[in-house]
């Protein structure tokens, strides 16, 4: 059980006892130099000391795997892998078969944890007996401004149903908690691998599948986490196999879309699909079409858009106009479109999907 292995001892090559940690701190890392100091601090500083910080440096060019080689010297807590270059998903695969701890969580490497972030995190998923915390958390911005990201401020708990609708559903009717892996906290029996063939949409996919396997979830509003918004970071990049994949993420949600058996949120990934594959051509379009994918002239730019429209709506007429309205709308004028799509069910959420 839990409580066993959080109170029982291993003995190591040279007969010193060691408490088995009960918090698994996966960290991966890329060519963060000005940054993983911060982050690193931050875990080894924390209020709840019972954890072991998994730093798997991805085949960083600056001066990131040499930062994170002084502190594993130092810190016997951390565990040190130097692995050649192959994403962020390898990178946490590598470290989940790693991972000793009854419970896991992701930090990114640019991003820190405030001290009592793992204390209070361990604490409310115990006496929830949940197999997931969902957390509060900061935006911390380039400009040294930060905010609290959410405003809910009382516990509550979920079931898998009630937290897919929460986490995707939900999007765009109020500040909601993200698709990122990180600042959470994962019973570790329930989580599968990472998809190591998306570049965009791997934390999502990800999340799905875990949030499916879960009874209980529980919301705690301690804002611990900070996510520091880099403008080179991936999710600020575009580039056609982000794009594309983009696409292939709410293709993979709509092939699912029943596994809850919840007609709400089939509904939503029907649309949130449509939606997606109207929007990857005009992003194509406006991105330059990679050269490869169709020539950046009008005229291809509407043959596939009616391509779309005809494969997928020809049947639903009016309804299917107002949908390519309102999807071209979401890239071209996104501010004005901010929630749209599902007028005649009832719903509205977040369509900025570029």
């Amino acid at each position: 059980t839990t409580l066993f292995r959080s109170i029982m001892s291993c003995v190591d090559g040279v007969g010193e006892y060691k408490i088995m940690p009960i918090v698994s701190v996966i960290v991966p890392v890329y060519n963060v130099e000005q940054y993983i100091s911060r982050c690193i601090d931050s875990l080894i500083g924390q209020s709840f000391t019972n954890i072991e910080i998994i730093l798997i440096d991805d085949g960083s060019t600056d001066a990131s795997g040499i930062i994170c080689d002084t502190y594993a010297h130092n810190d016997k807590r951390i565990k040190l892998q130097h692995v050649k270059n192959a994403g962020v998903s390898t990178a946490r695969n590598v470290a989940l078969e790693m991972a000793k701890g009854d419970y896991i969580a992701f930090v990114d490497a640019d991003d820190w944890l405030e001290v009592g972030f793992i204390e209070n995190s361990i604490h409310t998923i115990r006496k929830y007996n949940a197999d997931i915390l969902l957390g509060n958390y900061y935006l911390d911005f380039m400009n040294g401004k930060s905010r609290c990201a959410l405003n809910v401020q009382q516990e509550y708990i979920m079931n898998s149903i009630e937290a897919v609708e929460k986490l995707f559903v939900m999007r765009g009717k109020e500040k909601h908690i993200p698709w990122s892996v990180w600042g959470k906290l994962y019973r570790k029996e329930i989580l599968d691998i990472f998809d190591v063939n998306y570049s965009m949409g791997e934390d999502a996919i990800w999340l799905w599948n875990v949030l499916k396997k879960a009874k209980t979830i529980i919301y705690n509003p301690f804002s611990g986490y900070h996510y520091f918004q880099r403008n080179t970071s991936v999710m600020h990049r575009q580039t056609v196999k982000h794009i594309l994949d983009d696409k292939r993420m709410y293709q993979y949600f709509y092939q699912d879309r029943y596994c809850l058996h919840s007609d709400k949120i089939a509904s939503y990934f029907e649309d949130r699909y449509f939606a997606a594959k109207v929007t990857t051509v005009i992003r194509l379009f406006l991105n330059g079409g990679g050269g490869c994918i169709f020539k950046t002239n009008l005229k291809d730019f509407l043959d596939n858009i009616f391509r779309c429209f005809v494969s997928e709506w020809k049947l639903h007429s009016l309804k299917g106009m107002l949908k390519i309205i309102v999807a071209l709308g979401c890239v071209v004028l996104p501010e004005k479109f901010y929630t749209v799509m599902s007028s005649s069910r009832g719903l509205h959420e977040d369509n900025r999907i570029c």
